[in-house]
């Protein structure tokens, strides 16, 4: 007996298999971006550079997650055809960005952790990173995932190359990285607005109801998406009032060169979002059964990293990040990752279906738990390169209350869904299996 595959179910398979290939290829393009932003700022500026600057990048990774999660999830689950709920997003997009800027720029001065020029060039930095991101999310709404591998390499190599240039020319210091940053980010916005399709590239007149009912979705989505790098800012914040800044160059350290381990975890969460939001109305069983096989397939390419990255670690570990590797830090770091890759999906899969509220009360217990040990261990004396396995395991116990209670119910969200995006195939339709 032979079964016999429709040319269109063909099609729309591989269509989604593109976009899993081309989200996965995003991550992969901006962490690698990152990562060599990271191993460029500790091979030139030292791990005592590498430190503040952790701080200020985490900040900027914070303050992108808050956007991303508030107006950029917003945008893939809400018609954002829709003219009123338009207007809430772009109203909201432009008081994040040019918040966020004065924020970052305000905190850095007044607190006398940089100073004027790098607080200045912070907020930049800081704004057109958000910008950029939401770019990136709408090109990941209408599964363009190829287009910001696009934007990804333009912001990176702009970036990579003005502090190349600045190091050879001995001119490389704190504030000319954040200004390279910011450069870069530029260039990507710009190169992101010209490839959006057309039918996306449109502004609409602003309406005080569109920004409720964006925040009414949004808020939730962005104050759970700032829990895990809120976490991390806390960390390297508690690590450098404790320790100094070289301690927490050398957890930064150890986290940069597990930071590989990210890069598949990040692409397939975000295609499994933009997949979930458009199949929101199939059974929750179904739904549940496809969050457990991206998990089995996270967890399994998570070890898979993590063995060749501990045993590459001597060869590896000098030439990325040219200071010693601690072990614990190391294991640590990619026990986090590991966790990451076990609970992501169904939170995810838990917010598209209506349970953003939940999720996020259940990942801000586990987020106050993670930074309560923290202060403990380093309040009590202890080393801060256990740090990392404190978060892992905080996170992991969210992850299966996520599982296994939030996700045993069938709650229907309440909120219209919108109708599918003008891509090449109904990838709507298509299993993942």
């Amino acid at each position: 007996m032979t079964t016999t595959v429709s040319p269109t179910s063909f099609r729309l398979k591989i269509a989604a298999s593109r976009g899993a290939a081309g989200a996965v290829s995003a991550q992969v393009i901006q962490a690698a971006g990152s990562l060599a932003l990271q191993v460029l700022t500790a091979r030139l500026l030292g791990v005592a550079g590498l430190g503040r600057f952790a701080v200020l990048f985490g900040v900027i990774v914070l303050v992108t997650a808050v956007t991303s999660g508030f107006v950029g999830d917003s945008l893939t689950v809400l018609d954002r055809r829709n003219r009123s709920l338009r207007s809430g997003l772009e109203a909201w997009a432009l008081i994040l960005a040019t918040g966020a800027g004065l924020l970052a720029f305000g905190a850095a001065w007044i607190s006398g952790f940089a100073t004027a020029a790098e607080s200045a060039l912070f907020g930049l930095a800081a704004s057109a990173f958000l910008l950029e991101d939401l770019i990136r999310r709408l090109l990941m709404a209408t599964f363009q995932f190829w287009r910001i591998v696009i934007v990804d390499l333009s912001a990176a190599l702009t970036t990579i190359a003005l502090m190349v240039g600045l190091a050879l020319a001995r001119s490389l210091s704190l504030a000319a990285v954040l200004g390279c940053l910011a450069l870069g980010q530029c260039v990507g916005l710009a190169v992101g607005m010209r490839i959006v399709s057309r039918s996306e590239r449109y502004l609409v007149p602003l309406r005080l109801g569109g920004m409720r009912k964006v925040a009414s979705f949004g808020a939730w989505r962005a104050a759970q998406q700032a829990l895990r790098p809120g976490v991390l800012t806390f960390t390297r914040v508690a690590v450098v009032v404790a320790a100094g800044v070289v301690a927490t160059g050398g957890l930064e350290a150890a986290r940069i060169y597990a930071a590989p381990t990210m890069l598949f975890i990040g692409g397939i969460s975000s295609f499994l979002f933009a997949w979930f939001a458009r199949n929101e109305l199939k059974p929750l069983g179904v739904l549940r059964l496809r969050a457990d096989q991206g998990v089995v397939a996270l967890l399994g390419l998570t070890l898979l990293i993590t063995i060749i990255g501990l045993i590459a670690v001597p060869v590896l570990g000098p030439m990325l990040v040219g200071v010693p590797l601690n072990p614990v830090a190391l294991a640590g770091w990619f026990a986090f990752a590991a966790t990451i890759a076990a609970v992501t999906p169904y939170g995810t899969l838990a917010s598209v279906r209506g349970r953003q509220a939940a999720v996020f009360l259940i990942r801000l217990c586990d987020s106050v738990a993670a930074a309560l040990g923290v202060a403990a261990l380093l309040w009590l004396g202890g080393a801060p390169v256990f740090a990392p396995l404190i978060l892992a395991g905080a996170s992991l116990a969210g992850g299966l209350v996520i599982r296994f209670v939030v996700l045993s119910t069938g709650y229907r969200r309440q909120l219209a869904p919108h109708p599918a995006s003008p891509v090449k195939g109904d990838i709507s339709r298509v299993r993942i299996s």
